[in-house]
C-alpha cells in the first residue's frame, strides 16, 4: 500500500538497506579472513638468562619493603576483614581495639608472636595483620589495606618495632624455650595426655 508520505523511491531504498544487512549477516567478511591468514601474531619473548642475571624486582628488594602485591580483596578492603579469614579469629570492627575486645571474647593475647596469629600496630591509628612465619628477631606479616585498599602485601618486620602493641592467638599463649618459631600444636582428649 502506497501512503502519502513515502514516495516510491524511498520505500525501494529501504529494501535495498535491509536486503545489504540481511546479506553482511549471513556471508563471512573476506577481509577478516585474510587478515587472519596473512598476519599470525608476533612470537612471545622468552627470558634470556645469559642477558641478564636476574629481575629488577629481585634486585631492589632491599629499597622496598613490600615483598609481594596479590590484588585479592576480602570484606570491604580493610586489614580487619583479611586477618579474619586469614587466621579465623572473629573479631570485628577497628583495629586498634581488637587486643581488648580479644582478651573480652576469650582469646589468648601476648607479646609474643606465634605462626598463624593476628598482630596489631598501631600504624594508621590502629592496623591488624597476619603473622606468616616467625624469625630469629624478626616476623614475616601479611596483610591487607597497607599498600591501598583491597590489595594484600606481606613484610617482614622486627619483633621489637615499636609499632607492634601486641598479638592475638588462635588457641594458646605460646612459650619461648630457645629462639626456634613456636607455634601451638593441637590439644590432645583427658585420655590421652598420659600416653
Amino acid at each position: 500500500m502506497i501512503t502519502i508520505d513515502e514516495p516510491p523511491l524511498i520505500r525501494g531504498t529501504n529494501y535495498i538497506i535491509l536486503i545489504t544487512i540481511l546479506v553482511a549477516l549471513f556471508t563471512p567478511i573476506a577481509a577478516h579472513e585474510a587478515f587472519d591468514n596473512c598476519c599470525p601474531p608476533p612470537a612471545k619473548s622468552t627470558w634470556d638468562s645469559e642477558t641478564i642475571k636476574e629481575p629488577l624486582l629481585v634486585a631492589s628488594k632491599e629499597f622496598a619493603p613490600i615483598i609481594e602485591n596479590k590484588p585479592i580483596g576480602y570484606g570491604n578492603g580493610s586489614c580487619v576483614p583479611y586477618a579474619r579469614a586469614k587466621t579465623g579469629i572473629q573479631l570485628t570492627g577497628w583495629a586498634g581495639s581488637l587486643l581488648e575486645r580479644a582478651e573480652d571474647a576469650g582469646y589468648a593475647t601476648s607479646t609474643i608472636p606465634a605462626q598463624g596469629g593476628m598482630v596489631i600496630t598501631d600504624e594508621s591509628n590502629g592496623h591488624v595483620a597476619v603473622v606468616e612465619e616467625v624469625k630469629d628477631d624478626t616476623i614475616v606479616i601479611s596483610e591487607q589495606n597497607y599498600v591501598g585498599k583491597y590489595i594484600v602485601s606481606s613484610r617482614e618486620i622486627p619483633m621489637d618495632d615499636p609499632i607492634i602493641q601486641g598479638y592475638i592467638h588462635v588457641s594458646e599463649i605460646p612459650t619461648v624455650t630457645d629462639s626456634s618459631p613456636t607455634t601451638p600444636g593441637p590439644e590432645l582428649p583427658e585420655s590421652q595426655e598420659g600416653l
